[in-house]
């Protein structure tokens, strides 16, 4: 301890001799931000497009982020007002944006850890694509813009016509017993005052609730979906400008865009339909509340007769379930010997066919166990792509 007090004296010394203590090094100066010359050239495509967009335009928004699916949208604009009408959405992607949203996502692109890179159109300065790409997981995405069109477009006209019969084939071939669809118009000139009705459909018999009222009437010819093509046939006939976009999973939910004068202002407006399978929407609220009655039951050990009888063909299992562990304790001539076929046979698993069925549009009768909850019969009418044309039956439950 004596030796390192009398070096420090030393050392102190030492420095007292010299006049001062050693200079503290000079820090390097923080190098100034580098401007990203993009930065500039997004401002300016978004000067371009405040100046030249159309009064009247429609254009279709896709966004696509790795690893996680996509949404895509139809977007239209009359006189300064913009609807947009979802085409597609997934679990994770259900805003597709718009174009002045893009140019918001290109600037934070460029503040990134990524790489981003744009693309714009020369004539409206619109971003027509945004690419942006980083090592994050799930963080690299992509945005487009396409089928930009104006009503200088005369090429629309066919494609929208074809639009409009399409969308009367399908409403025709509805097979659900009992929709409804509200039936929204937005003048562009007043967006903040939409009118509405509600249109319902039940045991072949429709009618029509104005919004604000509760007296049903027969729907007016306007309301229909008959009368509202015919409209916009007649628009679209004397020289209007029209836009059609429906959702893609269905095709019933339709955003129709109109502008009667292109060269006006003002009488712009739209026109959106919103379809509701009223049948399919109760098939879920019983669906839900049997699954809470089987959750709510806490059946872990159970003994049933699970069949089907259909297009795929005829067979029985006799099953020992523990939890969702299956054990074949008997099998029909001609059954499956997998617990797959095109549904496994577990309790949870044809709750979940039934939901995907009913989600999907398809075509299902059930029956459900009015204590336990689990399915005794399932009548597959259109299945779709989860299970075929038949008959489940789950028989002889028991839970020790």
């Amino acid at each position: 301890m004596t030796g390192r007090l009398a070096l420090g004296v030393a050392l102190a010394l030492f420095a007292a001799a010299c006049g001062s203590a050693p200079p503290t090094p000079t820090p390097e100066p923080t190098p100034a931000p580098t401007w990203d010359p993009r930065r500039d050239e997004i401002d300016q495509a978004e000067g371009v497009w405040e100046a030249e967009q159309p009064a009247t335009y429609a254009y279709t928004s896709t966004n696509a982020v790795n690893g996680m699916g996509a949404a895509a949208s139809r977007v239209t604009g009359i006189d300064g007002h913009v609807e947009v009408q979802e085409r597609v959405t997934s679990s994770f992607v259900r805003d597709a944006g718009t174009i002045e949203a893009m140019f918001d996502n290109a600037r934070a692109g460029l503040g990134g850890d990524g790489t981003a890179s744009v693309a714009i159109d020369q004539q409206y300065g619109f971003l027509s694509s945004l690419e942006y790409m980083t090592d994050v997981i799930n963080g690299s995405y992509s945005q487009t813009i396409a089928e930009f069109t104006t009503p200088g477009d005369r090429t629309a006209n066919p494609r929208d016509t074809e639009a409009l019969n399409d969308l009367l084939d399908r409403w025709s071939s509805i097979v659900t017993p009992a929709w409804a669809y509200t039936w929204t118009r937005v003048d562009a000139a007043s967006p903040a005052t939409p009118t509405g009705w509600t249109v319902r459909h039940t045991d072949g018999r429709s009618t029509a609730v104005a919004a604000g009222s509760s007296d049903e009437v027969t729907p007016p010819g306007k309301v229909t979906i008959d009368g509202t093509v015919e409209e916009v046939v007649g628009i679209l006939g004397s020289g209007g400008w029209v836009d059609v976009s429906s959702d893609d999973l269905t095709g019933l939910d339709v955003l129709i865009a109109v502008d009667p004068s292109p060269a006006v202002k003002g009488d712009g407006y739209w026109i959106r339909i919103d379809f509701t399978d009223r049948a399919a929407a109760s098939q879920k609220e019983r669906l839900d509340a049997a699954r809470a009655r089987w959750t709510a039951a806490k059946v872990g050990k159970s003994t049933y007769t699970w069949a089907y009888d259909g297009e795929r063909g005829s067979w029985t299992w006799t099953i020992r379930a523990t939890g969702d562990t299956l054990k074949f304790l008997k099998r029909s001539v001609g059954a499956p010997t997998g617990e797959a076929v095109f549904v496994r046979p577990s309790v949870r698993d044809t709750f979940d066919m039934i939901d995907e069925i009913i989600a999907g549009g398809g075509s299902v009768l059930v029956t459900y166990d009015k204590a336990l909850g689990y399915p005794r019969k399932i009548v597959i009418g259109d299945g779709g792509s989860w299970a075929p044309k038949g008959t489940i039956t789950i028989s002889k439950l028991k839970s020790p």
